[in-house]
């Protein structure tokens, strides 16, 4: 699997983010991989029950390194973070 950001690649400030990265590399791996959706549906559900609902930047630290950790030990994942 690649994953790949590229940072200042719009003129929004919104989309040149460490968040707005992680986000995307999240998305990316869940297309690429569907196994890893219950995982961010499972958090989802965590933060909406408590009526709290930001993507913080701990949040999709954590989020994306359990998707990693719940990949099959046989799969390889290339991320690009182009600045």
């Amino acid at each position: 699997m690649v994953l790949f950001f590229f940072f200042h690649r719009s003129n929004q400030e919104a989309e040149s983010t460490k968040i707005a990265a992680l986000r995307t590399l999240i998305h990316q791996l869940a297309e690429q991989d569907v196994s890893v959706v219950p995982t961010i549906l499972r958090r989802y559900e965590s933060l909406s029950a408590r009526g709290i609902f930001e993507w913080s930047w701990e949040y999709l630290s954590n989020i994306f390194a359990e998707m990693l950790q719940s990949l099959s030990m046989y799969s390889k994942v290339y991320i690009i973070l182009d600045a």
